[in-house]
């Protein structure tokens, strides 16, 4: 709950910025609320007070919070929750201040206060965020897990709405990027409009987090909103895209996605992007090879049911269609595979880590997409009844920053 706060704050521009908030699955607690939904900027702090019921009593806990605007971090912060803990946001444009808490807090129902205080000159730049909030109680398990969004309110409310029948302008490509979950399930979507002329087309469609799948090239057809095509010989067997909308007065696509380990159907509301840009990161395409000739760093992470996996991949060397790999993660249970041998051939890269990764986790499959300068890991943990797909940004091989 705490950090379900202090994430939402991270972001802003004059005006009454949008609160949008789920639960992500922790061990031992549930987030139920989180009032009010909207901050005014400028002025006093606004109390923003985080509720949940937990299922254990917690004697002391640490909160991490990291904020990302547009795709890119830009602020984070941590600490014990017996002193205040204050996350500054970049430019001096405001703070979010979770006010210390007295333990222990007894299960059973929580509220936590946090205040904060944004000004009414922040930069358009920071206008989005998304915040992903921890919280680990005395025992080093999760007792808080929250992904919170902030936008100015006005454009919250015409995101949530689809309206409008006309025909999108497919004279180049057009890109939409978006997420969505339940239950503690995310999945990412990509859509990818072709071409498109006469009411009919062609379409990519790729989704990772709860299972990843890349659908290319698929005929469409558009009746009004309603997009039309038959992704069953390359969706999984246990995730199908079951509506997908456009939304011409929004500009904007909607899409249901229905899991079979989510009893409810997903729906998400995907933005236009920029094709080249890395926040179309579902897209796994291209199979060229990657450019070695110092090591190459890939960072990401992905969960389901509360557990997140974070998995590191550094390309040592390559040539002549081999070279080395280091493969590290934490999270559901850590593991280091150092330089291992490894084959590359089209996209998939080719590894045996069985001598390494725990027995209860597997990494089952790995590929290089060329086009986008992403890997893509799927991870096998045997408590999570289907896989964790996760796509890895290019870091810092020296500051695992994302470039």
């Amino acid at each position: 709950m705490v950090k379900a706060i202090f994430a939402l704050v991270s972001t802003a521009e004059a005006a009454t910025l949008g609160v949008t908030w789920g639960d992500c699955g922790a061990k031992h607690a549930t987030v139920d609320d989180l009032s009010p939904t909207s901050i005014t900027t400028g002025g006093s702090a606004t109390t923003l007070t985080g509720t949940g019921i937990s299922d254990e009593d917690v004697t002391s806990a640490t909160f991490t919070a990291v904020v990302k605007a547009s795709g890119v971090k830009v602020a984070s912060c941590s600490g014990d929750a017996t002193s205040d803990i204050v996350c500054k946001l970049p430019a001096g444009v405001g703070t979010i201040t979770v006010k210390a808490v007295t333990f222990p807090l007894k299960a059973g129902r929580v509220n936590i206060p946090v205040d904060v205080k944004v000004s009414s000159l922040i930069p358009a730049s920071l206008a989005t965020t998304a915040t992903h909030i921890e919280a680990v109680d005395q025992n080093g398990e999760s007792v808080i897990c929250l992904d919170v969004n902030t936008k100015k309110a006005a454009e919250l409310e015409v995101e949530k709405s689809c309206s409008g029948t006309a025909d999108p302008d497919v004279s180049e490509a057009r890109c939409y990027h978006g997420s969505g979950g339940a239950l503690g399930l995310t999945e990412s979507v990509d859509v990818k409009l072709v071409d498109f002329a006469s009411g009919a087309g062609h379409i990519n469609v790729a989704g990772d987090g709860i299972e990843g799948f890349t659908c290319d090239n698929h005929d469409f057809t558009k009746s009004g909103q309603g997009i039309t095509t038959d992704l069953t010989d390359c969706q999984p067997d246990k995730i199908s895209i079951s509506n997908v909308l456009y939304c011409s007065d929004q500009d904007t696509i909607k899409v249901t996605v229905k899991a079979d380990a989510v009893p409810i159907p997903i729906s998400t509301q995907l933005s236009r992007v920029d094709c080249a840009s890395r926040q179309a990161a579902a897209s796994c395409s291209g199979s060229e090879d990657p450019d070695v000739s110092s090591p190459r760093c890939y960072h990401g992470s992905g969960g389901a049911l509360g557990l997140t996996e974070n998995v590191d991949i550094k390309i040592s060397d390559y040539s002549g269609g081999a070279g080395h790999i280091d493969v590290a993660g934490d999270g559901i249970e850590a593991f280091t595979c150092a330089n291992h041998g490894f084959t590359k051939s089209g996209q998939s890269i080719v590894t045996d880590l069985s001598d390494c990764q725990p027995d209860a986790i597997s990494i089952t499959k790995v590929l290089y997409c060329s086009d986008q300068d992403t890997v893509k890991v799927t991870v096998k943990d045997n408590t999570v009844p289907i896989p964790v797909t996760a796509t890895m940004k290019k870091v810092d091989c020296a500051s695992a920053v994302e470039v």
